[in-house]
C-alpha cells in the first residue's frame, strides 16, 4: 500500500520521529523495495491496516478485558498479553500508545 495512503504507517511515523528524527516509511512501502514499511534506527516495522472490526487481541479478548478491569484505576503500568499459539513463536501485543510511551520513556523525552 502506497505510504501516501497508509494512515496507519503516517500515525507510526509521526509517533516514532521524536524517538529518532530519521524515522520514515520505506521506499516502495509493500513494493518489497525496502525491507518492511517503516523505518529507523531502532525498528524495522510492518504495518498492516485492515478494514476490518476484528483485531489480533480478539482471540484474547476475554483475557484482555478481564485483565483491564482487575488493574488499578491510577496505575501507569502497560497491560502487555504474550502469546505463544504455536511452539517458539512468541508475540508480544500491546497498546500502540502504551508502546510509544515506553519508548518515549525509554528515549528520555
Amino acid at each position: 500500500m502506497s505510504d501516501r495512503k497508509n494512515k496507519l504507517e503516517r500515525y507510526v511515523v509521526e509517533k516514532l520521529l521524536p524517538i529518532d528524527p530519521y524515522t520514515r516509511p520505506t521506499r516502495g512501502s509493500g513494493c518489497g523495495n525496502e525491507c518492511c514499511d517503516i523505518s529507523n534506527k531502532y525498528f524495522y516495522i510492518e504495518a498492516k491496516q485492515k478494514k476490518t472490526k476484528d483485531n489480533i487481541i480478539i482471540d484474547y479478548k476475554k483475557e484482555w478485558l478481564k485483565s483491564l478491569n482487575s488493574m488499578p484505576v491510577n496505575t501507569f503500568k502497560p497491560l502487555i498479553i504474550v502469546t505463544e499459539n504455536k511452539p517458539g513463536e512468541r508475540f508480544v501485543t500491546l497498546s500502540a500508545e502504551d508502546f510509544f510511551d515506553l519508548l518515549y520513556e525509554a528515549k528520555g523525552k
